[in-house]
């Protein structure tokens, strides 16, 4: 799978209403921008340790399903930061009846919701790939002797 693969599933993940008013290229370019960022977040955890990624090029190689699977979700968790940290700090500034009046806070809520399901989600899918890359091994191991 490339990253075209892998942007098809990112936005299977987010609702972004603002994205309807951007061109093809430019969202292929931000995109390709947030892939860059979730490579790294994905190799200090262990996964797609060999993978590169330029803003320019793309991926260095295709990666499995799996894989792809896990840098989605790392892209929809670097897309949601910077809107998670601005909401927080918004949220001081409102009361909990804002959260229900407003639908900017709602928003807000929304990202910040989005964030922690979605961090779940992505150590869940990396414990899963780790457990499997270990039974794995052992199952060659095992098939060897």
């Amino acid at each position: 799978m490339n990253q075209d693969n892998i942007y098809t599933m990112f936005l299977r993940i987010i609702t972004e209403y603002e994205y309807l008013d951007f061109s093809e290229d430019e969202l292929m370019e931000e995109f390709m921008e947030i892939l860059c960022m979730a490579v790294p977040e994905v190799q200090l955890q262990g996964v797609c340790e060999d993978l590169g990624c330029d803003v320019d090029f793309g991926l260095s190689h295709d990666v499995d399903v799996q894989s792809a699977y896990i840098l989605a979700h790392a892209c929809v968790l670097i897309w949601v930061l910077p809107k998670v940290n601005s909401s927080e700090m918004l949220a001081y500034a409102l009361t909990s009846t804002d959260f229900t009046l407003f639908s900017p806070a709602n928003r807000l809520q929304a990202c910040m919701k989005l964030q922690a399901e979605v961090q779940a989600k992505l150590n869940h899918l990396i414990n899963d790939y780790h457990s499997r890359s270990v039974m794995s091994e052992m199952k060659k191991q095992v098939d060897g002797n």
